[in-house]
């Protein structure tokens, strides 16, 4: 969870650095400048990668909100418990045909 609340801090200074290669980027320095293995990307190409993952990030939660918006749609259009229990029922079989259902 740490990582995940750096992700702004990343954001702002991959953008700040491909607008300007001066810009003061600390974490992303720090990070590339503590890593050992021999494949690590360049500044710029962490960068863009930064940039590109914040982007899928936010296509997939759009998504999961979507679908979260369907559901809630179709609740409120139900007219009785057997229809909701329906939804209930699709909503338990997706999260179990991703492991999230308990």
């Amino acid at each position: 969870q740490y990582e995940q609340l750096t992700w702004q801090d990343q954001i702002k200074e991959a953008q700040n650095y491909l607008t300007d290669p001066v810009a003061e980027t600390p974490y992303i320095d720090t990070f590339l400048n503590e890593r050992t293995d021999t494949d690590k990307p360049t500044k710029e190409t962490l960068c863009a990668d930064i940039l590109n993952n914040n982007k899928q990030y936010k296509i997939a939660m759009a998504k999961v909100n979507a679908k979260q918006w369907n559901y809630l749609k179709r609740a409120e259009a139900c007219t009785t418990n057997a229809e909701l229990d329906a939804i209930r029922i699709e909503i338990k079989e997706l999260l179990s045909s991703v492991g999230r259902a308990k």
